[in-house]
């Protein structure tokens, strides 16, 4: 692959990563007893292993590079810092609205 291939699979990479980073956030209300939580990581899991063996196929990278863990998991950082965060807030937010009309 040359570097621009190579940076082209990392950006993809990163973009899984935020969208992995947005289903974790949104599978949050599954998250409430062990069964349900293993069951919502086991999903989120396989999303991620089938999203980079598309990006992969896709892109004809032929040995899986490390840089595509490292993507992913910029990815997922950068959603968490910026609309993570923002996500978050909002749901807590609206969850205190709820509270204080019941």
């Amino acid at each position: 692959m040359t570097a621009a291939q190579q940076a082209q699979a990392l950006g993809w990479m990163a973009a899984l990563g935020a969208a992995a980073g947005l289903c974790y956030d949104l599978l949050g209300r599954l998250r409430r007893g062990r069964l349900t939580a293993g069951a919502a990581d086991l999903f989120l899991g396989a999303l991620c292993a089938a999203g980079m063996t598309g990006i992969a196929l896709r892109l004809r990278m032929n040995p899986f590079r490390l840089y595509a863990f490292a993507g992913v998991a910029l990815g997922m950082g950068a959603y968490a810092a910026t609309a993570g965060r923002l996500f978050r807030a909002l749901y807590r937010l609206k969850q205190d609205c709820v509270k204080k009309v019941k």
